[in-house]
């Protein structure tokens, strides 16, 4: 189990456990104690690799996980921690000698858990090929990367996203991955970043584009970005046109899952069509289907379903392990059943209309009812609750919790147990789960807090606009100025052929993770260790920096016969790997499978919104099913919500 923040270790260790055949599951630092322990249970990990920020929930549930034998420590402030391996030290010690396993196609290399309706969540496995190389539809068509491109996904590091997007589809494609880490998103922060680094391709969720156009964009220099993607929720239209407008160029949406890859998109070769999901990715058949799998065509609302028979596509999951009804449940007749329902035009665009499911998707987030029910449940004050989607203009949606309380449980103040009920799903779960409303049935309307942010900003952007009208003049040379020192940072990574890693030190700011591709300056670290990171402040590269040990890609890639990454290179990652192999693995380059190390699902921003309405409420709808049940408060929150907004 893997769970670390955008640190370059994280990266090293995605290439080490390919390289060993060791079977990966990367983890958000969002999780706590309670969801920890599940995911090492469920995949029995005998290995977790984490730092300061989430260690201590490991350390409250490492006596009752069994399987589990190691725990290595990347700190980030050099200081070790008791009963944890020091990954610093062993990497000192470790051989540069290494041999990369001879994968197959079918090996396990990935796994991820997905949040469902009903249940805890479960655990998605894919292949060295399903996700190794089927992500090349990912790079080459939507992403649209070359190697000459500096690529920012904004996604968490424990979010299937991050694969697509920070780690597969980049190295494949031979680019440049940028990378800004910090705990929590500031819309006018990223606009600087953006201003004064030459990103030429940026994907983030649909909230973030959301935000960033409540801001003066005129103030930025954006002219490095060429193309701009958006995924985890359908985008609105308004916002596509609005960007358009302002920056110049389209927000163009993809879809996928974290079972698959990317199946359909609005590619850069494509007339777009805003609000659309657009057409199927190349080599998917993609359609729209009914309940035991029988083709709709056009114009008709069904589920989207890829077709698997007679040829199953590369990027597909194998199966939910230990799961083989779930599995057998999403494949029907010739095709697996995505659970996303949508329509097809007769020009072949998809347009998504609703989940089949109640799982909820807040900010890019993939939040199951159930898991924030279960925590609800366990408060004292709690005799029953429900958890469905609210309407939220910036988040698309939100978690809304209807709570009955306990007959026998006093309460003094209703106003300070709705902020206790909050806090405690938030402690007993990750912070994105927790409820940012709870209400009763009888609510006569909810005030969403986001959209009123969102016209009191939008207000205050235009008196902004007028006051700084008459400086545009004065700061056009200053801006001038800006483009040039963009292009003489862009020049100086290209000639170190997308090499070069950093801007600043890890815990301070955004640094670079790199290909090694287009040529490296003979006798520089990048060369030295046939790396792609190093550190930048400045003064150069700071040859001794911790940071300069991530092994990217070989400019091979990845092979035909779906092996992994290229077997060529990298003292860094040959430590890495063998750290892997001798102090968890107890083995040799003749394993080929390995342990299954834990977890989550997808994308990224973390937009907090303390504004809210909380009301308690007698009884829930007595329906045959917790499913139903939710379906049906959820859509009188959705009609609720339609009402009052026309």
């Amino acid at each position: 189990m893997l769970i670390l923040p955008r640190v370059p270790e994280w990266w090293l260790f995605n290439v080490a456990c390919l390289r060993t055949g060791t079977v990966l599951c990367p983890g958000t630092t969002l999780l706590r104690a309670k969801d920890i322990k599940r995911r090492l249970l469920d995949s029995k990990a005998t290995c977790i690799i984490s730092d300061e920020s989430v260690a201590p929930f490991v350390d409250q549930v490492t006596d009752e996980c069994p399987d589990l034998k190691s725990k290595l420590f990347v700190s980030q402030s050099n200081e070790p921690r008791n009963g944890w391996l020091d990954f610093r030290s062993l990497y000192e010690e470790a051989s540069e000698e290494h041999e990369c396993v001879m994968s197959k196609s079918s090996d396990p290399t990935l796994i991820y858990f997905t949040s469902g309706t009903t249940g805890l969540p479960k655990m998605v496995e894919h292949t060295q090929a399903s996700y190794g190389l089927a992500h090349v539809i990912t790079g080459k068509y939507w992403l649209d990367l070359t190697s000459i491109d500096i690529h920012w996904n904004l996604s968490d590091t424990g979010w299937a996203k991050s694969a697509y997007s920070s780690f597969y589809a980049p190295w494949i494609q031979g680019s440049c991955i940028f990378v800004h880490d910090t705990p929590k998103f500031d819309a006018i922060k990223m606009l600087q970043i953006l201003d004064e680094y030459p990103v030429s391709t940026l994907c983030g969720a649909p909230t973030v584009f959301r935000m960033l156009v409540q801001e003066d964009l005129s103030q930025y220099n954006l002219d490095s970005l060429r193309h701009v993607v958006s995924a985890g929720e359908p985008l609105n239209p308004e916002i596509i046109e609005e960007w358009r407008k302002r920056v110049g160029h389209v927000i163009r949406e993809g879809y996928g899952q974290t079972e698959t890859v990317i199946l359909c998109g609005s590619f850069r070769c494509l007339p777009l069509k805003p609000g659309s999901m657009g057409k199927a990715a190349p080599g998917y058949d993609l359609c729209i289907v009914d309940d035991d799998g029988n083709d709709l065509g056009t114009g008709q609302e069904g589920c989207v379903g890829v077709r698997v028979k007679p040829n199953r596509p590369v990027g597909l999951f194998t199966d939910y392990i230990n799961d083989p009804e779930r599995t057998a449940s999403v494949f029907k007749g010739d095709f697996y059943l995505t659970g996303d329902r949508a329509l097809k035009d007769e020009d072949g665009y998809f347009w998504f209309v609703a989940r089949d499911d109640d799982v909820i998707t807040s900010a890019g987030y993939r939040i199951g009812p159930f898991e924030v029910e279960s925590a609800l449940i366990e408060h004292p004050a709690v005799a029953e609750s429900a958890a469905v989607s609210s309407p939220d203009e910036l988040r698309g949606e939100v978690v809304k919790a209807f709570v009955v309380l306990a007959s026998n449980y006093k309460v003094e103040n209703y106003e300070a147990l709705k902020e206790e009920l909050k806090k405690y799903v938030q402690d007993t779960t990750a912070p994105y789960k927790y409820p940012r409303k709870a209400a009763g049935l009888g609510a006569q309307g909810i005030a969403l807090s986001a959209a009123g942010g969102a016209v009191q900003r939008g207000q205050e952007n235009q008196e902004k606009k007028k006051e700084k009208y008459k400086e545009e003049q004065e700061q056009k040379p200053k801006q001038e100025e800006k483009k040039e020192d963009k292009k003489k940072k862009k020049k100086s990574m290209d000639l170190l052929g997308g090499a070069l890693v950093a801007v600043t030190a890890v815990t301070v700011g955004p640094y670079l993770l790199g290909f090694t591709g287009a040529g490296i300056a003979a006798g520089s670290i990048a060369a030295k260790l046939m790396s792609a990171v190093a550190v930048y402040n400045g003064g150069g590269v700071a040859a001794g920096s911790t940071v300069a040990v991530l092994q990217s890609v070989g400019a091979a890639g990845l092979s035909a016969q779906g092996i992994g990454l290229s077997t060529t290179g990298g003292a860094a990652v040959a430590r890495g790997a063998n750290i892997l192999l001798q102090k968890f693995r107890g083995g040799g380059k003749e394993e080929k499978k390995g342990v299954k190390v834990g977890d989550v699902e997808k994308e990224e921003i973390k937009v907090e919104i303390d504004e809210v309405e909380i009301e308690f409420v007698e009884s829930l709808p007595k329906t045959v099913s917790a499913k139903i049940r939710r379906v049906e408060l959820r859509n009188k929150e959705w009609a609720k919500y339609s009402q009052n907004n026309d």
